[in-house]
């Protein structure tokens, strides 16, 4: 996502265990996607709804201001996660790099339509470039 200009933010909080995925414009709207925990459906919604808007822009806000990734940029934000999954991030960045360049397609076999080795590829790529960045 952050290689698509999305800024994330990621909470331990258990209160926020069951909020689907979502992207807010606030005071616009919202997009709402859920993959996680699907049996096999996946499920994508836009709302308007000034209710609904209003809560996923206090949820974004709160998450925001209590990430465990809070950062200014993309490279921030990612050695931030890696720091708390206890991933080195040269090791990382090197590893993302070198599986980009050769694919995932004959390691990764996926069982959803929504992760496919393109996609990987793309994911590493984007870590893989950071790595000069500090």
């Amino acid at each position: 996502m952050e290689s698509f200009g999305i800024h994330v933010q990621i909470t331990t909080d258990p209160e926020y265990e069951s909020v689907e995925g979502f992207v807010v414009a606030p005071t616009q709207q919202a997009i709402i996607a859920n993959w996680v925990r699907g049996d096999g459906m996946w499920h994508v919604d836009v709302t308007g709804r000034a209710t609904a808007v209003r809560q996923y822009t206090e949820v974004a806000g709160d998450v925001a201001a209590h990430s465990i990734i809070q950062g200014l940029s993309p490279t921030v934000r990612l050695q931030a996660l890696a720091h708390y999954l206890e991933l080195d991030w040269s090791w990382l960045t090197r590893r993302c790099a070198a599986l980009s360049q050769h694919g995932s397609t004959r390691l990764v076999r996926t069982r959803s339509r929504l992760v496919s080795p393109a996609g990987l590829d793309a994911a590493c790529a984007f870590v893989g470039s950071l790595s000069n960045e500090h």
